[in-house]
């Protein structure tokens, strides 16, 4: 089943893809939308820096892989 985001990610939450995680620490830019056909369908757009200050860019629809959010 295809996870749905709340929310935009922000540092600290936690992206695992393609068997690899990472901890968001300084997000660079992120776009996050709704799927305008399907209402239950989010996804994900976002470059960042990981807590080894390394960069990424991640997008949900083509690398998959779920997230968590950070404990507030």
């Amino acid at each position: 089943k295809e996870q749905i985001f709340e929310r935009k990610l922000d540092k600290g939450d936690i992206i695992k893809a393609k068997g690899r995680k990472f901890k968001i620490d300084e997000v660079l830019h992120q776009d996050f939308y709704i799927d305008e056909y399907d209402k239950t369908r989010s996804y994900v757009d976002i470059e960042f820096n990981d807590s080894h200050g390394k960069y990424h860019h991640y997008k949900s629809s083509l690398d998959g892989g779920y997230w968590i959010y950070k404990e507030d």
